[in-house]
């Protein structure tokens, strides 16, 4: 038992250090290790489908463009649809009209996600395209079926939206906060 608690002890503290790490990190370094990422992600994939020479660098630079053009647009729509971050009232404490204003802006926010969420598919379905050109389904699949859009909110991680769920009007990210 006291063996699980300091490995588990050990893994938070790793973490933190990766957490804290991350955060110091300037841009250029970030995408640098984010392009490093997708170049090993590239290789293990060409390995993993036994491509060789041409087709394995020709594989590569085509996912490193796909992975590069769908982390544009997520990084877009992060930046488009990041809410406003001011001291939040209970909605019991709002006017009328500050309520209007929030429940317009929550469906402009949804809208901007939407938008966002089509660009991302657009990309995808354009890259499917180019790979199905020289790939198999089951090459295929592990490209595409296993991606999920990760963004600030936690879009892709099982969480609800709409009215009643998280970032909806009655959860953390919605109107009012937790239960308002």
């Amino acid at each position: 038992m006291k063996k699980i608690l300091i490995m588990m002890a050990m893994a938070l503290v790793c973490a933190g250090q990766v957490n804290a790490q991350r955060e110091r990190m300037n841009p250029e370094d970030m995408a640098k290790a984010r392009g490093e990422m997708v170049k090993q992600n590239a290789e293990r994939l060409a390995k993993d489908f036994d491509l060789k020479d041409d087709a394995k660098t020709a594989f590569i630079e085509k996912y490193t463009q796909y992975q590069e053009e769908l982390f544009g647009e997520m990084r877009q729509q992060g930046n488009r649809g990041e809410a406003q971050q001011g001291e939040r009232k209970k909605t019991t404490e709002m006017s009328d009209e500050e309520l209007e204003k929030m429940i317009q802006s929550y469906f402009e926010r949804q809208e901007k996600q939407i938008e966002g969420m089509q660009k991302r598919l657009e990309v995808q379905k354009k890259y499917y395209a180019e790979f199905s050109k020289t790939l198999s389904p089951k090459q295929l699949i592990k490209i595409f079926g296993q991606q999920r859009p990760q963004n600030r909110q936690g879009q892709g991680q099982g969480q609800r939206g709409g009215f009643g769920g998280r970032g909806g009007f009655g959860g953390p990210g919605g109107f009012g906060g937790p239960g308002f």
